[in-house]
């Protein structure tokens, strides 16, 4: 009996792995015909530039298919592996092997037909005004392009979309950054004899935060938050701290700094209420999310906030600094004031760095 159910083993062992063999046979085959099959699509539309795309949908479901049944083949192979005698065990290893090379081929023709993907999705999104999932889109064809861990760049075609994922890139980057332009609008920073500077928000759009968070995801976003940041500095607050100048705010949604003289430095009173302004100006349009928790206030921090402290210290705060004891009496409204402006900044999600105890 047990002789018999040894031989029905071994014979069954035998059946699964002349199954195996014509499988694994057959996968080799197809993942061949899809490898020209999809050589001859990028060709057609990465190298000529010509429109065939009927085929791309069909070409990427028969790549995942094919993938899926090459990962039931390896699990069947690893489990005979498992159980199986050493002297068959060779045999099995050299199928998985043949599998293995074969899904390397495989791989390389879904990455493809992803990179195609994508590249048509950011088509699509761009005419529907998708701005974020072009960027993350963007992002993920970076990833698959320069990812080490792939074979992508030994193929004769990789320069060629390379050339379209930076033309992709570029195109979009330009094209957001003047977008952004049109709805965050600076009036006057362009002549040297300006009397006034205007920041005017056109938030009837309704897309300033998604323009902004794809910045984010195409790793752009540092450099806008840093030009914003100083032209910020350079047209607005320094004015407001160093010269006879008045703000006001028309509609709530622009921001004007008129100057009357200057380096005729204000009081601290007026440096601080206008300062609070524009505070109040940008956390009104700006306090949006960025990415996680994070938000555009909190991101221009590190372009801002020391610029901003070092100016209201040097150039404000230590123009009315006690130099007598006599002096220092005086200085209690001045110290409040001061708090409750670094309170109101921290109220409204901004961690300022305090300035003021630096003079003691």
């Amino acid at each position: 009996m047990t002789s018999f159910l040894a031989d029905v083993l071994i014979t069954a062992g035998k059946l699964e792995k002349v199954n195996l063999h014509e499988k694994i046979s057959e996968i080799q085959k197809e993942i061949t015909k899809l490898k020209y099959d999809v050589k001859n699509f990028m060709d057609d539309n990465y190298v000529e530039f010509t429109s065939k795309l009927t085929r791309d949908q069909h070409l990427v479901l028969k790549g995942e298919k094919l993938l899926e049944e090459m990962n039931a083949l390896q699990k069947r192979i690893d489990n005979h592996v498992k159980i199986e005698l050493s002297g068959s065990t060779k045999e099995l290893k050299t199928l998985s092997q043949a599998l293995k090379e074969s899904n390397i081929m495989l791989q390389l023709s879904n990455q493809l037909l992803n990179l195609h993907e994508c590249i048509k999705s950011i088509k699509n999104y761009q005419e529907e005004k998708l701005y974020v999932k072009v960027a993350k889109t963007l992002c993920h064809m970076q990833t698959t392009l320069y990812n080490s861990q792939t074979d992508l760049r030994d193929l004769d075609i990789y320069t060629a979309i390379e050339e379209e994922y930076l033309n992709l890139y570029t195109s979009f980057l330009s094209d957001t950054s003047l977008l952004l332009h049109e709805r965050i609008c600076w009036i006057g920073i362009d002549d040297q004899n300006a009397k006034a500077v205007t920041l005017s928000i056109k938030n009837e759009f309704d897309d300033i935060q998604d323009l902004i968070q794809s910045l984010h995801y195409i790793d752009n976003l540092s450099n806008y938050l840093h030009k914003f940041s100083m032209t910020l500095m350079d047209y607005i607050i320094n004015p407001i701290i160093n010269d006879d100048c008045s703000v006001y705010v028309i509609d709530e949604k622009v921001f004007t700094v008129e100057i009357f003289k200057k380096k005729k430095s204000p009081g601290y009173k007026s440096v601080l209420y206008n300062l609070e302004l524009l505070f109040k100006f940008l956390h009104q349009h700006f306090q949006f999310t960025i990415y996680d928790d994070e938000t555009f206030l909190k991101e221009i921090q590190p372009h801002l906030l020391e610029q901003l402290s070092t100016s209201l210290k040097n150039d404000c705060i230590s123009r009315i600094t006690p130099t007598s004891s006599a002096d220092l009496k005086n200085f209690t409204p001045i110290i409040q004031a001061i708090n409750d402006f670094q309170y109101f900044l921290v109220k409204i999600g901004r961690k300022f760095v305090s300035f003021f105890f630096h003079f003691f």
